[in-house]
């Protein structure tokens, strides 16, 4: 036991039959770490126990009525925790071994005794119940921590399943929305690219056209989806800059046009080249490290109404993925005879 930790005070109980006996162990343990009470018979002793929480007893073997040893026996049913001591004599030694192995007996003392002996024996009798009982505390909280461990473990689990449930939720929603937003955007490109072919001057059904082909290009490409999709947005509102341009520039044929309204129309058209080279532009090298790529710009593909018949506006492509030059000049010959846009 830690010196430092003040023991409370002991109860001790003495049972005997003799009063000049009870008297000596008395003034044995008057001191004030001990609280003492006598009996002097094995009945008044339980009549004790039962009102008073003792720590040890000390009990004469020979009583009449109720020798100690079956006293003891008695007190140790109802009190296990308490410390039992029997006092005998030599002429009961065997009856006191007896009585120390049936009867749960801590130890015994022979009369007459000795007192340092004694109050060393019962000094660490209280010790070790003492630390019997600090063990006892002790394991009891470790039992009721992890008690309280187990059912915080459990709650903790469930607390996790029902985030992890809401966030799957959220995330559910979350996706709901993207894709919604996505299809709310394709609408709106698509309703976009109808409202300017409703324009005097633009073609109805060329975006979606150009869109449907460029689509394919890019695909052959290997481009990402991503990638495609944007290239088929650029196809749908390829005519976007002739929103800016007056009805009656837009239904002027080409070769009607002055300068500057031609200008102005060209400028409309960022992605229309000038006559002079704009049947083709030079793309990056891809990253292969392959030939260039050869973008055909505003190139009427096979079956377009106003291509020139079956092969008019055809790309041909050479070994090294060039467009013939006489294809490009046949196709803007005929674009800008025809005033389309």
């Amino acid at each position: 036991m830690n010196a430092n930790i003040e023991a409370p005070t002991a109860q001790l109980l003495f049972v005997d039959d003799e009063p000049n006996v009870l008297k000596a162990l008395k003034r044995l343990f008057r001191s004030a770490e001990y609280a003492v009470h006598l009996a002097e018979s094995g009945a008044a002793g339980l009549e004790i126990l039962r009102t008073q929480a003792i720590d040890l007893i000390i009990s004469d073997m020979r009583m009449p009525q109720m020798d100690g040893a079956e006293f003891l026996s008695r007190a140790a049913e109802n009190h296990p925790d308490t410390v039992r001591i029997l006092l005998t004599g030599y002429a009961d030694i065997e009856s006191t071994i007896a009585a120390v192995n049936n009867g749960r007996i801590y130890s015994y003392c022979s009369k007459p005794w000795e007192d340092n002996e004694l109050k060393i024996l019962v000094n660490n009798a209280l010790d070790q119940k003492r630390l019997r009982e600090e063990r006892q505390r002790l394991y009891d909280i470790v039992q009721r921590q992890n008690l309280e461990l187990k059912e915080l473990n459990s709650s903790l689990e469930e607390k996790v399943e029902k985030r992890t449930e809401q966030l799957k939720k959220s995330l559910q929603v979350i996706e709901q929305a993207n894709e919604s937003l996505k299809r709310q955007y394709n609408e709106s490109v698509k309703a976009f690219a109808r409202i300017i072919e409703m324009r005097p001057g633009i073609k109805s059904g060329h975006a979606k056209y150009i869109a449907e082909h460029a689509k394919e290009v890019a695909q052959r490409l290997g481009l990402p989806p991503a990638e495609v999709r944007n290239v088929v947005f650029a196809g749908l509102l390829l005519q976007i800059g002739k929103m800016s341009l007056p009805d009656s520039l837009l239904t002027l044929p080409h070769f009607s046009m002055n300068g500057q309204q031609r200008k102005r129309f060209f400028e409309s058209c960022p992605g229309r080249l000038p006559i002079a080279g704009r049947h083709r532009a030079a793309a990056p090298r891809r990253r292969t490290g392959g030939p260039p790529i050869r973008i055909l710009r505003r190139f009427r593909l096979p079956g377009r109404p106003g291509g020139g018949g079956d092969t008019a506006g055809q790309p041909d492509f050479d070994g090294d993925s060039r467009i013939h030059h006489d294809a490009g000049r046949q196709y803007h010959r005929q674009h800008d005879e025809h005033g389309t846009g």
